[in-house]
């Protein structure tokens, strides 16, 4: 349950996932299963996990540009959490983080 100074993240995240066209919900359900992988290694500090959070980062980059000249960047920290950062039309800010997902628009 949010408090009153933390806006619910889950409820905002759902709203702008709803608007968004089949397709780009498409690509975004693929976004997530990619962060989600990453977030689910069992050492997020190896350079295994490390490496494939690069690999996923350059082939999710390529696949955006393929669809328009648009840039994703995400951010692999030592802890393990992940921060994606969309161009539109796609989800702008998706942040995970010990399995939440954040929206900030």
């Amino acid at each position: 349950m949010a408090d009153r100074f933390r806006p619910d993240y889950a409820s905002a995240f759902k709203r702008q996932y709803s608007k968004l066209s089949e397709s780009n919900k498409k690509l975004a359900d693929d976004e997530m299963r990619a962060v989600v992988e990453l977030v689910n290694l069992d050492d997020p500090n190896s350079e295994a996990a490390k490496k494939t959070a690069r690999e996923l980062r350059i082939k999710v980059i390529q696949r955006f540009k393929r669809q328009r000249p648009r840039r994703m960047e995400a951010t692999f920290s030592s802890d393990g959490r992940i921060v994606w950062a969309l161009d539109k039309p796609l989800i702008r800010f998706i942040y995970i983080g010990n399995h939440s997902v954040l929206d900030k628009n």
